[in-house]
């Protein structure tokens, strides 16, 4: 058994890895649960390594040995309490509830500057926790030292005071017998009370850390800026780390494996979900973990911090050589990857489409677009620009465009000159044509039914519209056979009265008085009169027609019915030729 001094020079001299460091916390964490009266702390950890040290190779630190060791070494024990630091930029005013919780910074020992009373709130864990906010470190307080108690013993050892003056011997009292036997002392059993807080070690803390941040990451919300964001897991690892490296090991060169546990699962959950958008902030907070420790420049983290530098305009392919075989299959099928291709096609999609470049030349750039197998949504704008700028009729463009309103917003971010831009007056209404402007509504009207466009007429998605505009076709197909220019007038002027019967357009016909009906063709006004409702409205064109057509049938001169007389019946050629031979009587 190494003696006392032996194990106090061990400890001054040792020094400890990450890889002791953790052992030797795991197995006196174990020692503890199975009811061995020892402390976890660093100063247990450090003398267990001095122990193992010590011993010749092949023998072992025991739970009995490591127990009586600690007994005799600790002549003090730190009597400390945690408090929370709470970062004044991230909550300059405490709630009222929380300023009788706050503790001085004469009572708080030990501090980095930059972790003191100008950047940080002190408050006592009395507090909620709730009320504190992000961004909350813990740090013990010493508040004293007492003398260790030996377990076993009754009293505590207390190491004697030298005196200048020897001391005047006194004589020891005589010990008088007693008639009973006395009773031995008890042990003195030191136990742990259910009240005592237990200090979690930093591993149990961030497996807690790791189990909130999968939830954050589950919730799909990464722009919180709050702890319910995955980007605070990582701002609060980067503060754990940052304050350890000043206050414990500045010179650490490996680090527990905890802390680069829990930044490769931040990274994982990154390459496994939709978060391209937010990559940055995590960049951020990853650039800042690799300034403090080399350690946590890992191949997910070098390929992630890439990614957020990558211009997805640029046709630059990724640096991923970081990774391995397996890690880089990993990148490629993950979420974040394609949706930042995503991202890269509608870039080009944007750029393609903006171009001033002939439509030959955008349709064939759309379609090498289309080759590269994007997502739906970019696959049907590219679709539609191919049917815009390729070779289809202007009466097929038209049916697609008739499918709804944001179709030629689409044809007018790709061709804002296009000859079939004016008709999305009829389809951009809703049915609701009461603001619209009745000249053009008019005027895209006689496009629609014109010969080159009237088979996309049944795409028409407003029923009435598509049969106002039945009516016009045939109207103009009565005029237009006869090319009269007063029968076009009487179209215009009946096509407004129908679509302020049935469409309710704010339209002003003429006078019906005004027109000159005595010049119109009767044929024209009963073919006319055929396609107008059953009862039009008073004083309009269309009951006009009607009227006209009447007058026009009643002042029609009769045609006769008799019947021309029949001509004298003649004989056959024959018989003809025989009564002239026949000599005369």
């Amino acid at each position: 058994m190494p003696t006392k001094e032996e194990v106090d020079q061990a400890m001054s001299s040792v020094t400890i890895n990450a890889t002791e460091r953790g052992q030797a916390t795991r197995l006196l964490t174990r020692w503890k649960a199975e009811g061995a009266q020892i402390e976890v702390s660093a100063l247990t950890v450090k003398l267990y390594v001095a122990l193992k040290s010590l011993l010749p190779a092949g023998q072992r630190v025991t739970k009995d040995m490591f127990a009586n060791q600690q007994q005799e070494v600790f002549s003090k024990v730190e009597v400390t309490r945690p408090i929370w630091l709470v970062m004044k930029d991230l909550m300059p005013v405490l709630p009222a509830e929380v300023q009788e919780f706050v503790i001085s910074p004469d009572d708080v020992d030990a501090l980095p500057t930059d972790l003191g009373p100008d950047r940080c709130w002190y408050v006592d864990q009395g507090a909620d926790r709730r009320l504190l906010g992000k961004g909350v470190l813990v740090h013990k307080v010493t508040l004293g030292t007492k003398a260790s108690v030996k377990i076993g013993s009754g009293s505590p050892t207390v190491p004697a005071l030298p005196s200048p003056v020897p001391p005047t011997p006194t004589p020891a009292p005589a010990v008088q017998p007693s008639a009973q036997p006395q009773t031995p002392a008890k042990e003195r059993v030191l136990s742990e009370s259910p009240s005592d807080p237990v200090d979690p070690t930093d591993g149990d803390v961030f497996q807690k850390v790791a189990v909130h941040t999968k939830q954050c990451f589950d919730s799909g919300k990464f722009a919180n800026n709050d702890d319910a964001d995955p980007a605070f897991g990582l701002f609060w690892t980067s503060q754990f780390v940052e304050y350890t490296l000043k206050t414990v090991d500045k010179n650490i060169a490996e680090l527990p494996n905890y802390y680069l546990s829990y930044v490769n699962f931040v990274c994982t959950n990154l390459i496994q979900n939709e978060c391209f958008a937010s990559i940055g902030r995590f960049s951020d907070l990853l650039e800042k973990l690799v300034g403090h420790h080399s350690g946590f420049n890992r191949p997910k983290t070098a390929v992630l911090m890439k990614l957020a530098k990558y211009d997805v305009a640029s046709d630059h392919i990724l640096d991923t050589s970081e990774l391995s075989l397996q890690q880089r299959s990993d990148f490629f099928n993950g979420k974040l990857y394609k949706q930042m291709l995503a991202q890269r096609m509608a870039k080009k999609l944007e750029q393609v489409r903006a171009s001033k470049a002939a439509d030959v030349e955008r349709f064939s750039l759309v379609k090498g677009l289309l080759e590269q197998d994007p997502d739906e949504k970019i696959k049907g704008e590219l679709t539609f620009a191919l049917t815009i700028l390729g070779n289809s009729t202007l009466a097929d463009k038209l049916s697609m465009l008739y499918e709804n309103s944001e179709q030629f917003a689409k044809l007018d971010a790709w061709s804002p000159n296009h000859k079939l831009l004016p008709l999305k007056i009829l389809v951009s209404n809703a049915g609701d044509f009461a603001t619209c402007s009745a000249q053009e509504f008019i005027a895209a009207s006689k496009t629609a039914v014109s010969a080159e466009l009237e088979p996309a007429l049944p795409k028409l998605p407003n029923v009435v519209l598509r049969g106002v505009l039945t009516t016009l076709s045939k109207m103009n197909a009565l005029v237009g056979a006869k090319s009269v220019a007063l029968g076009n007038q009487l179209v215009e002027q009946l096509t407004l009265e129908l679509c302020k019967m049935k469409l309710d357009l704010p339209c002003s016909p003429s006078s019906p008085e005004k027109f000159p009906w005595g010049s119109m063709d009767a044929d024209i006004l009963k073919a006319l009169s055929k396609l107008i409702p059953k009862d039009p409205p008073l004083n309009s064109h269309m009951r006009k027609v009607v009227e006209a057509t009447k007058s026009k049938e009643t002042t029609k001169p009769k045609e006769t019915t008799e019947q021309p007389a029949a001509k004298p019946t003649e004989p056959p050629a024959g018989v003809q030729a025989a009564d002239a031979a026949k000599p005369a009587t």
